[in-house]
């Protein structure tokens, strides 16, 4: 981790802030199972990266960069496999009055085998009507997305195909 402020001498308008880390996803299971966040039921595992890059603005808003990377992500429930061997990746840089306004997504990136999503969008907070939208393109793969509702809900789905979705 680093922490830079630009001026010791004065209140920091802007500050800059890095932190990476890594996990054993299956270590997390006891507590994501302690505060409600994973049923009983369910394990975790794999290994799990992650980065995230935050800069103050002399405007008052900030900028920030996440990625979160996890390999050999899988899921068990009971001892059945719902989720097997699968990478994961998020990639989102953002920018706004983080903790208290809008953020504005540049963009947003997710892939994991059933699905792969493109965006941008905006976080509105602020006003009387407050929203969240994204606007990019969904690519579905259905037969990994059926093996998942599958598993997940005991169903018998059956769909091939990945066309893409705006």
């Amino acid at each position: 981790s680093r922490l830079q402020l630009e001026d010791w001498q004065q209140i920091p308008r802007t500050l800059s802030l890095q932190v990476a880390g890594k996990a054993d996803l299956g270590r997390l299971t006891p507590v994501l199972h302690q505060n409600g966040l994973l049923p009983s039921a369910e394990t975790i595992a794999g290994r799990g990266s992650f980065d995230v890059e935050l800069a103050g603005r002399e405007d008052g808003r900030q900028t920030a960069v996440v990625n979160v990377d996890i390999a050999h992500a899988s899921v068990r429930r009971e001892g059945t496999v719902l989720v097997a061997d699968e990478p994961f990746h998020f990639n989102s840089s953002l920018q706004g009055k983080l903790l208290t306004g809008d953020i504005d997504f540049d963009s947003v990136s997710l892939q994991f085998a059933p699905l792969s999503v493109q965006a941008r969008g905006r976080l509105q907070r602020t006003g009387e009507k407050p929203d969240f939208f994204l606007t990019g393109e969904v690519i579905p793969d259905f037969s990994s997305l059926a093996a998942l509702l599958n598993n997940l809900y005991g169903t018998d789905i059956r769909a091939v195909g990945n066309q893409p979705e705006t």
